[in-house]
């Protein structure tokens, strides 16, 4: 996020936040992984 924003003294300054975002991308990664696990898995079994 970044926007500018008035000061307490009357000057403008520049807010900037940033939000890391690995774990959210790490769990991701492990989920798709666990999918294509299940699928690969489900499709062994129904050909069995």
């Amino acid at each position: 996020m970044d926007r500018a924003i008035e000061w307490s003294d009357g000057r403008v300054v520049r807010m900037e936040v940033a939000v890391d975002v690995t774990d959210s991308m790490t769990a991701r990664e492990e989920l798709l992984k666990s999918q294509q696990n299940w699928r690969v898995a489900a499709g062994k079994g129904a050909g069995a």
